[in-house]
């Protein structure tokens, strides 16, 4: 009995973790230093979109494929900072990947709706100051980042 409560546990915790989108950390290179851009990667991102969209509400700009709420708060980087989320779809071949923001509605829709097996929708998602620089340039920030956006898509 033990036994096959103890697989049925591990059945659950797994199906749990791989139904759940991770969001991932992108170095930028810049001249004075590195920055970070998170993404969201999967076929489909309805979920974490709308949940994006519910927990921030009104945005500051919407645009196709972007955007940008502001006078936010997140723990332990800072206030008064904006999230920038561009929406599109990511291309991989032959080792390379190439990303490309939805351009308008019908863009967006045509894309989604002709998703090819090498392609999957992304959110890349930037943390922003009052004066639109990405401050996201070490690894507690990085670390503080990713589990305040986990916890808005779980």
């Amino acid at each position: 009995m033990k036994n096959a409560m103890l697989i049925i546990l591990v059945t659950l915790m797994s199906v749990n973790l791989f139904a759940q989108k991770k969001v991932e950390a992108k170095s930028v290179f810049c001249k004075k230093d590195t920055t970070m851009v998170f993404s969201i990667t999967d076929k489909d991102l309805n979920v974490e979109f709308e949940k994006l969209n519910k927990y921030f509400s009104e945005p500051k700009s919407c645009k196709p494929g972007e955007i940008i709420w502001s006078d936010l708060e997140v723990p332990n980087v800072g206030k008064g900072l904006k999230i920038k989320v561009v929406d599109g779809i990511l291309t991989t071949k032959d080792g390379n990947a190439k990303f490309r923001k939805f351009t308008s509605i019908k863009n967006k829709n045509c894309k989604l709706k002709c998703i090819k097996e090498n392609q999957q929708r992304q959110l890349n998602i930037t943390i922003l100051d009052e004066n639109d620089r990405n401050i996201i340039n070490s690894t507690a920030l990085k670390t503080a980042s990713i589990k305040y956006l986990e916890s808005i898509i779980k």
